[in-house]
């Protein structure tokens, strides 16, 4: 049997975009430990833009960067030049 899901409330999104920050770290780190590396995929839009503004305040040493495989992510069907698609959101950063 799976086991129950984790449901957490959040008083805010940077609430939640610093638990957030704080699970990927965490994951992170066991993903190094496990496998050598971090298989990320970055979802888009703007719901994530706080978490990786947080991971950018904490410096360097958030994440395992160097071992981090990351893939841009959007589900939205958009052309790049759209504003709200990742593409065009990491391309301004």
């Amino acid at each position: 049997m799976p086991a129950a899901p984790d449901v957490r409330r959040f008083a805010d999104l940077d609430a939640l975009s610093r638990a957030a920050a704080d699970d990927l770290a965490a994951v992170a780190a066991e993903a190094v430990a496990a496998r050598g590396r971090v298989p990320h995929r970055a979802v888009g839009g703007s719901t994530p833009r706080r978490l990786f503004q947080i991971l950018v305040e904490r410096g360097a040493d958030a994440l395992p960067w160097r071992q981090l495989q990351l893939w841009w992510a959007t589900s939205a069907p958009c052309p790049p030049t759209t504003p709200i698609p990742t593409t065009a959101w990491r391309a301004s950063h």
